[in-house]
C-alpha cells in the first residue's frame, strides 16, 4: 500500500529528529571525554615539574622562621630571628627544653615544607654551615649521627665545604666553589630536594635528589664559629 504524502513527511520529520537526538548524544559523549581527561590531568599534575628560573623558584617562596625550642644554645638569633650566629664557647639562656639540640650546633625551622612545592633562600658566611631539610623525629641530644644533620635517614644536607650527606653517606661534589646565596627547591610529593646557587636573577643547580619522603620536612641550619645564616 502507497505511503500517503502526508505519512512521508511523518516519517522524514521521525528521522531527522533520531539523527539530531544521535548527534546530541554523540556530542554529549565527547564533551564528557573531554571532561574527563581535562580532569585527570589537573588531578595529576606534571611530577616531574622544575622550575628554571629564579622568579619560578619565588613563586613557591615560604618564609621562615627558627623554632626556638629546638636552637642549640650555643647559637645567637638576632635580626628578628633571621640571622643565625655561632657565639664561640657563650651560651644563650635559652630554657630547657625537649626538642633543643643540645650538643650540634643546629636549629630547626617552624614551618613544614610538606604540603606543596617551596623554595627558599639563605646567605651564609665563615668556614663551615650545613643547609638541611629534616623530619622532626630527628635526635635532639647526644652526640651520636643520629642527631647531626645528614648523619642519619632523618636528614639530608648540603655543606659550604662541596659536599652532600645523608644516612651518614657523604657525596664530595664537583663544584669549584658554592655561592653565599642559596636556594633550596623541595617538592614533597615528588620527592625532590634541589640546591642551587644564586647570583642576581641566576640560579645553578649544585646537587639534587630523587627519593620518597616518608614524613613532613623542615629545613634546618647548622653553624660552627665562626660563621652565621641569614635567612633570606
Amino acid at each position: 500500500m502507497p505511503i500517503s504524502t502526508r505519512g512521508s513527511e511523518g516519517l522524514s520529520a521521525v528521522t531527522l529528529t533520531c539523527s539530531l537526538l544521535r548527534r546530541m548524544r554523540y556530542g554529549d559523549s565527547v564533551l564528557r571525554q573531554g571532561w574527563s581527561r581535562l580532569s585527570l590531568s589537573y588531578d595529576r599534575p606534571d611530577k616531574d615539574f622544575v622550575p628554571k628560573t629564579r622568579n619560578g623558584f619565588l613563586q613557591y617562596s615560604r618564609r621562615l622562621t627558627p623554632d626556638l625550642n629546638t636552637v642549640f644554645k650555643g647559637l645567637l638569633l638576632s635580626e628578628n630571628n633571621t640571622l643565625i650566629t655561632k657565639i664561640g664557647r657563650g651560651r644563650q639562656s635559652y630554657p630547657d627544653h625537649p626538642d633543643r639540640f643540645d650538643w650540634y650546633r643546629q636549629v630547626l625551622c617552624r614551618e613544614s615544607v610538606s604540603d606543596r612545592r617551596s623554595y627558599w633562600e639563605v646567605e651564609w658566611s665563615g668556614n663551615y654551615v650545613l643547609i638541611a631539610v629534616s623530619y622532626k623525629s630527628i635526635c635532639r641530644r647526644g652526640v651520636d649521627n643520629k642527631c647531626d644533620f645528614g648523619g642519619n635517614d632523618q636528614s639530608w644536607s648540603l655543606s659550604s665545604s662541596y659536599s652532600f650527606r645523608h644516612n651518614n653517606i657523604e657525596t664530595k661534589l664537583p663544584v669549584k666553589s658554592i655561592s653565599r646565596r642559596v636556594g633550596v627547591y623541595v617538592d614533597h610529593s615528588a620527592g625532590i630536594l634541589s640546591f642551587y646557587s644564586v647570583s642576581g636573577d641566576t640560579v645553578s643547580l649544585i646537587h639534587t635528589v630523587q627519593t620518597t619522603f616518608t614524613q613532613p620536612l623542615y629545613p634546618g641550619i647548622s653553624v660552627q664559629f665562626p660563621g652565621s645564616v641569614k635567612l633570606c
